[in-house]
Parts: C-alpha cells; sequence; structure tokens
C-alpha cells in the first residue's frame, strides 16, 4: 500500500530550507517560505501532518490579552491575533470570534478579574466586566455560583487540525514537498553548518533547517551538535461532549486563574461540541498519551462548577494530548554553535494562536542569517475547500448535489459528511492515507457513534484509493490495519 512519503514535486536541487516537523509551527513555517521563490521541504516522522501535539489543542486563538507582559509569546500571539479573519479565509478553515467569559466564583476571585480587566486595557483589548446576572445573560448554562465575569469579544475558537493540514496543503501547492513517514536521524556537517539532512528515506543538501520537532527538539538539536536542553511531555488530558450540548455554551468559559493552575476550561467546538479542559500534568515519557478515570472525574467536576449542564452531558470521546514543554519557552532562535539551525521550539499551548506571527519570525532570523527571500513572481495558490453538507441550508445542499454527484451520498450520518468530501480528502494536495487523516480532514467517524456505523463507507473509499484491501486500511500509523483478513 502507498504510504505518500514525499508529497509535492521533487527537484534535483538543494533544499534552501529543511523544516523538521509537521505540527502547527512547522507548516505555518513551511506554508510562509513558500510564499517566496525558495526550495523547501518538511520532513515528519509520522504518516500525517499534525501528528504530535497540534491535534490535542485547545482549539482557541486567543488575543493574548492574558499573557504575560513582555514575553516573546505574548508579542507573537497580539501580532496573530487580528490576522486570523483575512487567514482563514484563504486557507478555508473553520474560524469564529465568539468571545471569552472568565468567570468569578466567589468574591476571592474579583482581584484576578481586575488584574485581567488592566492588562486587557494596557494592550488595547476589548473587555468588560460584569455582574453574574449580565454573564448569565450572555451563558445562561452557566453556574449561579458565578458572581462577576471578565467579557473578552475577540477571543476566537479554530480546528487546529484543519488549519495544520491547510498550511500544509498551501505550502505543497506553491511548491514545498513534504516527506512523511521519514524521520531524521542525523545531520552531516561542514564548517559548523549543516550541509545534509540525513533520513531513512536518504540523504538531503540543504542551506538552512528549522528545528519545529515538537517533543523532539532537543533530540534534533543534540543531533546536530546544537544546544543542549531538555523537552518533556505536559501531558493534558480532554473530554468531548456531544454536539447537541453546543448549543449550551457558545463563548469560551475559563475560571479566574489562580497562582498554580488556570483550571478546566469549557470550550465551543468549531464542529458544534464543547470540549473540556485540559489538565496539564508533566511526564518524562514523551510516548505516554494514557487517561485515567480519576484525572476524567476530575476534569468533569471543574467544567461542572462552570456549567452544571456538562457534567451529566452524553461524552462521546476521551483524548490526551502531549504540549513540548521546556525550561525555556519559546525558544525561537538562531542556534548559537549552528549558526545555518534555527529552533523554534518549546512553543507549548499557544502554538496555534501564534502560528502565523512564528512563522513571520521565523522567516526574519533565516533571513538575517542570509537567506534570500524573493517573493515569487506567479501568484500563490490556495487550497481548494470542499463545502461540507453540515454548514449549508437544503437549497445549498440540492444546488450541491445536482452538480456532483458524490454530495448525493451522506457516508457519516453523525457529522453528515458526504462522500463529495471524502473523495477530496483522499485526492487533496496532502491526501488522507488513513481512517484518522479522514477524519481529521473531514470529521467522518467522529461523530456520536465514533466510526461504529460509517467507517465501513470511509474504508471502502479509503481501499479503494490507495489500492490495498479493505481490511488493510490503517486505522492510525502503517500496521495499524482496521479489519481481520488476509490477502
Amino acid at each position: 500500500m502507498p504510504q505518500g512519503n514525499a508529497t509535492g514535486s521533487p527537484s534535483h536541487r538543494a533544499l534552501d530550507v529543511a523544516i523538521i516537523g509537521a505540527g502547527v509551527v512547522g507548516c505555518a513555517i513551511a506554508h510562509r517560505l513558500t510564499h517566496f521563490d525558495l526550495r523547501v521541504a518538511i520532513f515528519e516522522a509520522t504518516s500525517d501532518v499534525c501528528g504530535g501535539a497540534s491535534r490535542a489543542n485547545s482549539g482557541m486563538a486567543i488575543t493574548g490579552f492574558d499573557c504575560a507582559p513582555g514575553s516573546l509569546e505574548t508579542e507573537l500571539v497580539r501580532a496573530a491575533s487580528p490576522r486570523w479573519e483575512q487567514l482563514t479565509e484563504q486557507l478555508g478553515v473553520p474560524f469564529r470570534r465568539v468571545g471569552e467569559l472568565v468567570v468569578a466564583l466567589g468574591e476571592q476571585d474579583l482581584p484576578a478579574l481586575q488584574a485581567l480587566a488592566g492588562q486587557a486595557d494596557a494592550y488595547g483589548i476589548d473587555a468588560d466586566l460584569l455582574t453574574g446576572e449580565q454573564a448569565r445573560g450572555l451563558v445562561p448554562a452557566l453556574a449561579s455560583d458565578v458572581v462577576a465575569a471578565l467579557h473578552v469579544p475577540s477571543e476566537a475558537i479554530i480546528d487546529p487540525i484543519r488549519l495544520t493540514i491547510a498550511y500544509a496543503e498551501s505550502a505543497v501547492l506553491n511548491g514545498a514537498v513534504l516527506h512523511r513517514s521519514t524521520p531524521v536521524t542525523g545531520f552531516r556537517l561542514s564548517s559548523g553548518r549543516i550541509s545534509q539532512v540525513r533520513t531513512a528515506q536518504g540523504d538531503f543538501s540543504c542551506g538552512y533547517v528549522v528545528n519545529a520537532a515538537g517533543l523532539q527538539a532537543d533530540e534534533i538539536s543534540a543531533a546536530a551538535g546544537a544546544e543542549d536542553f531538555r523537552m518533556w511531555a505536559r501531558k493534558g488530558q480532554f473530554i468531548l461532549l456531544d454536539r447537541s450540548y453546543g448549543r449550551l455554551v457558545d463563548k469560551i468559559i475559563v475560571p479566574a486563574p489562580s497562582e498554580d493552575t488556570r483550571g478546566t476550561l469549557v470550550i465551543p467546538t468549531t464542529g458544534g461540541g464543547v470540549l473540556l479542559g485540559p489538565t496539564a500534568v508533566d511526564d518524562d515519557d514523551k510516548s505516554n498519551l494514557s487517561h485515567d478515570t480519576a484525572t476524567l472525574r476530575g476534569v468533569l467536576e471543574g467544567a461542572g462548577r462552570l456549567v452544571p449542564a456538562v457534567s451529566s452531558a452524553p461524552h462521546i470521546k476521551y483524548f490526551t494530548g502531549a504540549r513540548p514543554a521546556s525550561d525555556c519557552l519559546y525558544r525561537i532562535h538562531r542556534s548559537e554553535g549552528v549558526p545555518n539551525l534555527v529552533h523554534a521550539a518549546a512553543i507549548r499551548s499557544t502554538g496555534v494562536s501564534a502560528s502565523p506571527a512564528i512563522a513571520d519570525h521565523v522567516v526574519a532570523i533565516l533571513a538575517d542569517e542570509g537567506l534570500e527571500c524573493q517573493p515569487k513572481a506567479l501568484p500563490l495558490r490556495r487550497p481548494r475547500r470542499t463545502v461540507p453538507v453540515r454548514e449549508v441550508d437544503p437549497m445549498t445542499y440540492r444546488q450541491l448535489a445536482a452538480g456532483d454527484d458524490a454530495y448525493k451520498t451522506i457516508v457519516c450520518a453523525c457529522e453528515h459528511v458526504s462522500a463529495a468530501e471524502i473523495r477530496d480528502a483522499l485526492t487533496s494536495p496532502v491526501p488522507a492515507l488513513s481512517l484518522d487523516g479522514v477524519r481529521d480532514r473531514t470529521n467522518a467517524t467522529g461523530g456520536r457513534c465514533q466510526g461504529s456505523y460509517c467507517s465501513v463507507g470511509v474504508g471502502l473509499m479509503l481501499s479503494n484509493s490507495c489500492g490495498c484491501s479493505a481490511h488493510a486500511v490503517p486505522k492510525d500509523e502503517p500496521g495499524s490495519q482496521w479489519g481481520v483478513g488476509s490477502d
């Protein structure tokens, strides 16, 4: 079965920039670099983009009103925030400014709200202090214990997986080559600079390297003989509620922060569901994505203090993400020991929110180090977004079906995903190669039944696309075959 190791149009010319890691940061950097006349490649160890920390992001595009003053993180988050409407329109990514309520559950929380209000004002971000009654006027499902809230209307939600995929598709459409299932195994250095990137698929000559390897960024740095730093996992467990509860919560609900934690968040998703979490527990085991009943019960209890109805809501999925933690947050700089290596590492929970500005920052560093960034003469190509059935009215759906027979077949009833959407996910510039890959692009198998009914139809379409038997279709990584059988 083909694994799609390289996506794009490879040439024999040496790479100008090799990007290691196809998470949201790596793909955002690739997207930005392909605005210039450069030879760019992305190397990803897993079989798809967004295979690591980026896929378990909370799905928020924040303004930075609550970020620490004077930090690089705050600077980049604030620089990115005003750009989202234009960028997501260009990329075809779901995005909405739903607003956020930071709530006080008692008088002891009021100073924290007042401090945040002052900070938002200093940043020039609109924020209003509300009474508990006013806050419940905006979100009636809020707990009666809420005595006050800070309303920040410009806080937004975004689909982090589709954003990452769209960045990658844009990069590939505009000349980048994406090498999937291609872990970087080492480097060849000449006169103190990286001259080749070594991978399981061969060696690639390059002028510059960007280390956007997430949790493995310390290993990449060590392999290049660059900075010695340590990365560890900050595990976050989430609960996803059924879309039937999406009507209850149409704003991000956040407890007033304490000195130790932000607590459990209640977050509406762009797909209409509600996300509860995350937790934050440090773990030296980077591969540990387990979840446990006690922690999930704590997530429910924390969310229930904000919105009581979610405590008894039907849960359709539990999952765990591992955010890349380090002793230095936002390690974005040129390596002191290897001058053509740029780190874009230790970017924890705000990587999605800051991603377009991170990309600009990295490009500026590369240009300062001598990378010639000449704008392309030809117009940039944009990813084509297939219109999801669940987003259109009946008349528009009839028009879509009249023009494309594949819209007439609804493969995933829970999420109203048509065969047209799945077909296009299988033939896109960065095509899905697994059941999870189809879900990431369309949400088929991601609804209430979690694929119990629709995975047969999705698996059949995937097997036809990949040229393999239906039982051999991978669930996720190669070898995780979906069915039981033999050729």
